[in-house]
């Protein structure tokens, strides 16, 4: 009897339900392997950040969308939840998370992501039921209220739980509500409380009415206001509602008898009432039938995870949260896509797998299964209909699988099968009829597998079998024709026997899709035409395996294959391509619907699209694409090829493997709400950042902050972020950028997260934004400022600092040496005073000296005067001499002493002086041995000639030696005379206009005869030679005709003293660039040293570099030629090498002289 009653509830539950049309829930089921805590889910709320928190049995837990974070009790931490066992959940008016335990109410502070705790009862007991927490709710003038189980109300007031009245009487309290009014309706274990705390009253109702009886009203469990009724549900399985003037009530009767506890209620805007019980989740419309009914099926893998259903909650996108004993279920709103399969609520279907489809004249849908079976439905009436194979049985469907479904203009129904002949299906006798074809040409002949089928205009039927080739049959006559692939003529025939679709357009011409191409054929001449994919030509089809072809209403040809979808150019006989990488979701189309011009739906093999073409005149088409797939509510995304049709109606259906997907598609509505954007977490080194730690960067939650402060070596930072979205948040899609250190966004969909790596110092602004499921972003997103500092060796401060330091220390620098400088000012003036005092004393006793030298000049003047006529009275000249080499050695005492107290004074040029001194006594001894030379040579040879034994030529010859020693005796005295002159600044010259041959050329002859006498060129065989230039040997300089033959002299001579044996070179020549001609006097002789080079031509320098040889000379030659070049405005210079010879050169100016 139980059973027939069951029976007949279920049958009268499927007639309520069937005049509705609701869509079915898929649900998407959130459990611990997705992080939560525990799959006993008792409540569910979302707060104002659009997160989900979920209270279970083992801890409280916020989800995002993809993943949940946990927070638990922990005893060493009096922030944290006071209990583990959640019991409800509730946002109040100032958007607060509260939080009711087992133990106590609870309050998440967002900031710091722990807990405030408040308990109605203190007591030591770890575990009260006094503490149980059953209800929260919030006044319309703010006020927090908390039942708890041992049937007290209290109120929040001051951060603390007071008593505001104890209705223990009535039994534990498990919810309560507050209506508009103001007014609480309590639900307590023995009915129901209406309590007005303006008026103090309290009413309480016991029973309810039921088929005109009174029923007691007990194990209340979960309230619901929905403005006019007060819901009751019972832990006994009763569903009572009460109207709130009167308190006249009503019972619903679900139809299951085996439901023993009504968990929650709830009525949405739409009015449609949500019941969970322990035997599944109701819906019902506003007339309270039963339009929906879901429980948990083994083999049902989207239908509802547990039969127990704990709670219910609609959040602000519309979605329903279905908290079960076996995990959260999540109702997506559903973009207006219905599902139908063998689990629905409405008509459930007796196929799964649609492989063929077509719509009848009375609006009923032939659904071809895969598995030999042909279901026919009427969505409206909610009927079906199903043809099983009946092997033996005549009329009876075909064993194989329906492939084809197509229904004439004389409305009989043609079913096309995978190994069948074509069938008919006669609805008169409810019999199909057989249609047997034998085409002999073809490779099947027997014209089985008819893949697709159209009628011309004649009602003739075109079929394409897949085998057989193209048939035309005339099914009044039975007459039929058949058109296969000629191997030798294929071009001008059926592309493949294996067709797949075939179509006509506006034009009374056939399209046939095949796997080897597309075929086009003219009904009026019946001749093919094909198109192939060609490698070599870019506007050929794009894969030769066509499978899908589609004319719309505009004429275009749009052609399906397994490589990308092709939109026909008719007028240039060619081919658009689209694929993938075009935003198709794949490359394989399968079938096509037309919803209205310029908007096409095709099944694919990875979910359904949506086609909007534009064209204008002259240029090529603009194709967008908007697909969809499981996360938009399809139940499959692999669509049969050819399996759509478009319902009378303007529904649209396509077939699946899991069955039929029905849709308006002007219902399809995307979700128009961009998401929140938050930063989550925050890490460094890989590591998360926790909040308030004692070096933590963090002081609130990350996405409370809007700045983040980093050290220089804090130079691998993390950032995690989401966007809030229900609604299929797997293909929410994101992009950041770092401004300061890239202005270039970046896109993301999966990896929500990035990580940036030793970012200079600086101030950075991260930034994301993100759109939802269908594209709608949020372009403010969140952002957060992130300043890495500097190290202490670069902030403003250590640079302020050194550049003081460095300040400071050059001005001590500044004043030290200020402070020396002037310290030794005074030294050196003191000491300048002294060396001034001195000088001048030096400078009379010089003067003294000065005036004794110029007078000894003068002397020696008249020596060389009395020298002059020596040649007369060699007697007088002797005597002289004598006098003249005492005067010499005292003047060399002299000297000697004038050096030492020069010496002595100049203690600043010490060295200086010390080598005049040197150079001085070198030159007295010098020049004592070379005035003794001679005068020895005049004594002796002066002697000589008084002799009276002596000959003509003996006398003629110690005359000339005589001679020459006075000359030689002459020229000291000379070279005396010019360096005391000089040193003196008396040198004066007689400048006037000479010829460069004379001088030259006097000079030669001079020395040549010099050379002949044995005298002077004895030991050496020394050869002059001239050398100057043909325009030079009458040029004219402007010089001093004696200083220059005696600079000239000078240099001849030193080159022959110290010259052995070789040449001696003199000559000149014009140096244009430098207005200058150049003098030289070239030997071979000894050489001299490069250290020696810079010595020679100072005063007193005698250079010796050969120690084992002896070469007469005063060392004052050369300082004396040099300074009279200089006096004429020229300059003196030496090259030498050791061994090879010296060249000295002069120059004096070129006055531009002329021959």
């Amino acid at each position: 009897m139980a059973k027939i009653v069951v029976t007949l509830m279920l049958l009268t539950l499927v007639g309520v339900w069937t005049w509705a049309q609701p869509q079915e829930i898929l649900f998407r089921h959130i459990k611990t392997e997705n992080g939560l805590t525990n799959d006993m889910i008792h409540c569910v709320v979302q707060d104002t950040h659009g997160y989900v928190w979920i209270g279970t049995d083992e801890g409280l837990n916020r989800y995002d969308g993809y993943e949940c974070d946990q927070f638990k009790h922990n005893r060493f931490d009096e922030m944290s939840l006071i209990d583990n066992a959640i019991v409800c959940l509730y946002t109040d008016s100032k958007h607060r998370l509260w939080v009711g335990t087992l133990n106590g109410l609870c309050r998440f502070n967002s900031e710091q992501e722990n807990f405030d705790r408040f308990v109605p009862e203190k007591t030591d007991v770890f575990i009260n039921t006094a503490n149980r927490v059953t209800g929260i709710r919030e006044n319309i003038d703010g006020n927090l209220y908390v039942t708890t189980e041992i049937g007290k109300l209290y109120l929040l007031a001051d951060n603390e739980l007071r008593e505001v009245r104890d209705f223990s009487q009535y039994g534990n309290i498990k919810d309560f509500e507050i209506d508009g009014s103001g007014v609480f309706w309590i639900g307590a274990r023995h009915g129901l409380v209406r309590y007005n705390p303006t008026t103090n009253e309290v009413k309480h109702i016991s029973c309810y009415r039921a088929q005109g009886q009174e029923v007691p009203l007990s194990m209340t469990r979960t309230l619901f206001d929905d403005g006019v009724r007060i819901w009751v549900g019972t832990d006994s399985g009763q569903t009572v509602y009460f109207n709130k003037k009167d308190l006249t009530s009503s019972c619903l009767v679900l139809p299951n008898i085996y439901i023993t506890s009504v968990n929650d209620i709830f009525m949405d805007a739409e009015g449609t009432l949500h019941v969970a019980t322990n035997g599944g989740l109701y819906k019902l419309d506003r007339a309270l039938n039963v339009t929906e009914y879901y429980y948990f099926r083994q083999d049902h893998r989207h239908g509802i995870s547990n039969s127990t259903v704990n709670s219910i909650y609609q959040d602000r996108q519309d979605n329903y949260w279905y908290g079960t004993q076996q995990g959260l279920n999540l109702a997506m709103n559903a973009k207006g896509f219905r599902n139908y399969n063998n689990f629905s609520n409405r008509v459930k279907l007796d196929i799964t797998n649609v492989q063929s489809l077509a719509v009848d004249a009375a609006g009923n849908y032939w659904l071809g299964s895969y598995h030999s079976c042909i279901n026919v439905v009427n969505m409206d009436k909610a009927t079906k209909q199903l043809f099983m194979p009946r092997p033996g049985v005549v009329g009876s469907l075909g064993q194989s699988s329906v492939i084809c479904l197509f229904e004439d203009r004389q409305k009989n129904m043609w079913v096309g099968s995978y190994a069948d002949p074509l069938q008919r299906y006669d609805p008169k006798t409810g019999r199909f009829v057989n249609y047997h074809f034998t085409v002999p040409q073809s490779r099947n002949p027997k014209a089985l597998d008819v893949r697709s089928m159209v009628e011309d205009a004649k009602g003739n039927l075109w079929m394409i079998s897949h085998g057989t080739g193209l048939i035309k049959f005339n099914s009044e006559t039975g007459q039929y024709k058949g058109f296969c692939r000629d191997p030798q003529n294929p071009q001008r025939t059926l592309a493949d026997d294996y067709g797949t679709q075939i179509i006509n357009d506006h034009d009374s011409l056939l399209w046939i899709a095949t796997p080897s191409g597309l075929s086009k054929f003219d009904l009026a001449t019946e001749t093919f035409h094909n198109y192939y994919h060609q490698s070599s030509d870019s506007t050929s089809l794009s894969n030769n395996q066509v499978t899908s072809v589609f004319c719309d209403s505009l004429g275009n040809i749009w052609v399906g294959t397994s490589f990308g979808l092709n939109l026909m150019d008719r007028k240039r006989n060619c081919f658009y391509h689209f694929f993938e990488d075009n935003g198709l979701p794949s490359n394989q189309i399968k079938s096509f619907l037309e919803e209205k011009p310029g908007t096409i739906w095709m099944g694919t093999g990875y979910g359904l699209s949506r086609l909007t073409y534009q064209r204008q005149m002259g240029q090529e088409p603009v194709v967008t694409f908007r697909n969809y797939n499981r996360a938009d509510h399809l139940q499959d995304i692999f669509f049969w090829s050819n399996a759509a049709v478009k319902h009378p109606n303007g529904d649209m259906a396509f077939g699946t493997e899991s069955g039929l997907l029905v849709f308006r598609p002007d219902r399809i509505h995307d979700n128009p709400n961009p998401p929140s954007v938050y930063i989550t977490e925050l890490q460094l080194f890989n590591q998360p950042v926790k909040i308030g730690d004692s070096d933590s960067l963090l002081h609130s939650h990350i996405s409370q902050i809007n700045e983040i402060r980093l050290r220089h070596d804090q130079n691998i930072i993390t950032l995690k972020f989401v966007a809030i979205n229900h609604i299929a948040p797997e293909n929410n899609r994101y992009a950041y950028r770092l401004e300061n250190f890239s202005d270039q966004w970046t896109e993301t969909s999966e990896k929500r997260e990035v990580t940036y790596t030793n970012l200079p110092p600086g101030t950075y602004r991260f930034q994301v934004k993100a759109s939802n499921n269908d594209g709608v972003w949020n372009h403010q997103g969140a952002s957060l400022t992130i300043v890495v500092l500097p190290p202490w060796w670069q902030t403003w401060w250590f640079r302020v600092l050194l550049y003081s330091v460095i300040v400071v220390f050059a001005a001590s620098l500044y004043l030290l040496r200020e402070m020396l400088f002037r310290h030794q000012q005074r030294k050196l003036t003191q000491l300048v005073g002294e060396r001034t005092r001195q000088l001048e004393e030096n400078t009379l006793s010089l003067e003294e000296k000065q005036h004794e030298i110029n007078a000894q000049n003068d002397e020696l003047r008249l020596q060389r005067d009395e020298l002059g006529r020596a040649n007369e009275v060699l007697q007088q000249q002797q005597e002289q001499i004598l006098i003249q080499h005492k005067e010499l050695v005292q003047h060399r005492f002299h000297l000697e002493q004038l050096v030492a107290e020069r010496t002595a004074e100049l203690v600043a040029a010490k060295e200086k002086a010390e080598e005049a001194d040197r150079l001085k006594s070198s030159f007295l001894a010098n020049f004592s041995h070379e005035i003794r030379t001679p005068l020895n040579a005049l004594l002796g040879f002066s002697a000589l000639m008084s002799e009276p034994d002596l000959n003509s030529e003996e006398r003629e010859q110690f005359g000339s030696i005589i001679h020459h020693n006075s000359n030689t005796l002459l020229e000291l005295i000379n070279d005396i005379l010019d360096i005391s002159k000089m040193e003196a600044g008396q040198m004066q010259l007689v400048m006037q206009p000479v010829q460069i041959n004379a001088i030259v050329n006097n000079l030669i002859g001079t020395f040549e005869l010099l050379l002949k006498r044995p005298e002077v060129g004895l030991g050496k065989s020394v050869k002059l030679r001239l050398n100057i230039p043909d325009s030079l040997m009458h040029a004219i300089i402007v010089a001093d005709r004696l200083r220059l033959e005696q600079v000239l002299s000078n240099l001849i001579s030193n080159a022959l003293k110290f010259t052995a044996q070789g040449t001696v070179e003199i000559g000149c020549e014009r140096l244009s660039h430098q207005g200058v001609i150049r003098f030289y006097v070239k030997d071979t002789g000894i050489g001299i040293k490069d250290e020696n080079l810079e010595l020679i031509f100072g005063r007193f320098r005698k250079v010796e570099d050969d120690a084992s040889q002896l070469f007469r000379g005063n060392g004052l030659g050369l300082a004396i030629s040099s300074h009279l070049v200089q006096l004429m405005g020229g300059t003196m210079t030496v090259e030498s090498k050791v061994g090879v010879g010296s060249v000295f050169y002069f120059t004096l100016p070129d006055r531009g002289g002329v021959n």
